[in-house]
């Protein structure tokens, strides 16, 4: 087991995340529309096939996404974790179809060809590990994480080990 782990995270009042968590009802009827759609449909003596595709598929495809917007902005400050150990970069990041679950990717420090800290990405900064994997060139995403300058130490050593 490495014992030299670091892990670093959004901070949840800093970072603003708070005003997700006083949104996500708003997320979550959205989730929960379709159903009781449907339920509503079913009592107005539509055809069971029918009220499927208005409720699901018309209305519940669009309302799903709008509370993906919720839930998955929510479930972000809350999973996204950054670990560094000596051998690896680990993210742990909600799974962008269904955010309640969450995925692990890592990439080898010693793969590492480059770093770019100052990526803009969708409303925040990103940060993208540049690796060779097959004779072609791979990103690796990690969050900015401003609230924690240690976390940005971290690169400045390794963009120093690389040039």
């Amino acid at each position: 087991m490495d014992k030299d782990i670091r892990k670093y995270h959004f901070n949840f009042i800093k970072d603003r995340f708070w005003i997700w968590a006083i949104v996500l009802p708003i997320g979550l009827i959205c989730w929960f529309l379709p159903f009781f759609i449907f339920q509503g449909l079913q009592s107005t003596g539509l055809e069971r096939n029918t009220s499927i595709a208005i409720a699901y598929l018309f209305l519940g495809l669009p309302s799903y996404l709008i509370g993906w917007i919720f839930v998955y902005s929510l479930m972000e400050g809350l999973i996204t974790r950054v670990t560094f150990s000596s051998t690896q970069i680990t993210l742990r990041t909600p799974w962008k179809f269904f955010p309640l679950f969450w995925v692990i990717n890592r990439v080898g420090i010693d793969k590492i060809e480059s770093i770019n800290m100052q990526v803009p990405y969708g409303t925040r900064y990103a940060i993208f590990l540049y690796y060779r994997r097959k004779n072609k060139i791979w990103k690796f995403y990690l969050p900015r994480f401003n609230n924690q300058p240690n976390y940005l130490k971290e690169f400045d050593i390794y963009q120093s080990l690389l040039q």
